[in-house]
């Protein structure tokens, strides 16, 4: 790979302008289709897909270096490898030729780094298969399997932390109660209060008591039935929102299924990782997860509306209200010894 320092000279708009033409990229290709996520810029040839980081910085990752950037995408294959290993094919080198024009094939100056990636068939999707009620029990099954091995297969990094899981709660609160002019306070009280009395009143939560370096991030959307299976875009800037407990992993993909019409299959998925762990969850413990998770999608619909440019302002507060339902379900399903449940003003 070539050397590179620092190219701040080359703005991003006009590696974005650059990538968007054909002619850029070392394979043929009829087309690019470029698309803007919160981190990176996306672009999608016939048959593989780039990834370029945005240089922004958050509390968890500084992308503003090229070395940063570089660290990011090392890291990105690495750890996706894991669950997609034909997927995540390297990183690439965007380069100015002499002739000012980006590149990335060829000799030049290296001003950027891409992750390049084999681009997968959409109708593989788990989002787009549920969406249409396609998927079977024998796919279910075997995405069960495959997140049950791997979840189960890695070292435990000591036991998860209730403090922890009541900052989750309580931000999400703090997050919920003041957006869309408080439409979402009650809804929001109501579960954390469920939530946070189930953490203080049992004392065998979190009852599996263990993290581990997973997903951080399993959705329908990165899960690709195949075959193969793959499972792509997992958490690779934050170690802290990586490492969890494989009961919550697997309860927020189930409830993630579960908002797409599938509630069917994150029992399936937590049966099955009790097969494989020797000690099946709670039932319990795997509500309060995806109370919890739901409660966490909730808030991270509601901050994408102080986001600048905002789009699609319309889908947030919706989306929002869908995870505070799932989340009000899940929690209406804890048990906590008789009469020490709180009222919702002790969820503060």
């Amino acid at each position: 790979m070539a050397s590179a320092g620092d190219t701040g000279d080359v703005l991003l708009v006009e590696k974005v302008a650059a990538l968007g033409d054909p002619a850029a990229y070392p394979e043929p290709t009829t087309a690019v289709t470029a698309v803007e996520t919160h981190f990176s810029w996306v672009f999608l040839t016939d048959r593989l897909v780039y990834k370029l980081k945005k240089p922004v910085r958050t509390e968890e990752m500084d992308l503003t270096s090229l070395a940063g950037r570089t660290r990011n995408c090392e890291r990105e294959v690495y750890l996706n490898r894991r669950l997609a290993p034909d997927v995540y094919l390297g990183i690439v080198d965007l380069m100015a030729g002499e002739d000012g024009r980006l590149h990335l094939s060829g000799s030049g100056r290296v001003v950027d780094r891409l992750v390049r990636m084999r681009r997968l068939a959409e109708d593989d999707c788990l989002e787009v298969r549920l969406t249409r009620g396609l998927v079977s029990p024998a796919d279910a099954a075997r995405l069960a399997r495959r997140l049950a091995e791997f979840l189960a297969s890695l070292p435990s990094l000591g036991p998860v932390s209730p403090v922890r899981l009541r900052q989750e709660i309580n931000m999400s609160l703090g997050d919920l109660t003041t957006a869309c002019d408080g439409c979402f306070e009650q809804a929001a009280r109501r579960v954390t209060a469920h939530l946070l009395a189930f953490l203080e009143y049992r004392s065998d939560v979190p009852a599996h008591d263990r993290l581990v370096d997973g997903h951080g991030d399993l959705r329908p959307e990165h899960i690709f039935l195949g075959p193969p299976l793959r499972i792509i875009d997992c958490l690779e800037f934050s170690d802290a929102l990586r490492r969890r407990d494989p009961v919550d992993e697997l309860a927020a993909l189930g409830m993630e299924c579960e908002r797409l019409g599938a509630a069917w299959i994150g029992p399936a998925l937590l049966e099955t990782y009790g097969q494989v762990a020797g000690a099946p969850p709670s039932p319990d413990l795997c509500a309060f997860y995806r109370g919890l998770r739901a409660l966490v999608r909730a808030r991270i619909a509601v901050r994408h509306l102080t986001e600048t440019p905002n789009r699609a302002p319309e889908r947030w507060p919706r989306q929002a209200a869908e995870y505070l339902r799932l989340a009000d379900r899940a929690a209406a399903e804890l048990t906590v010894p008789s009469g020490r449940r709180p009222s919702s003003s002790a969820a503060l």
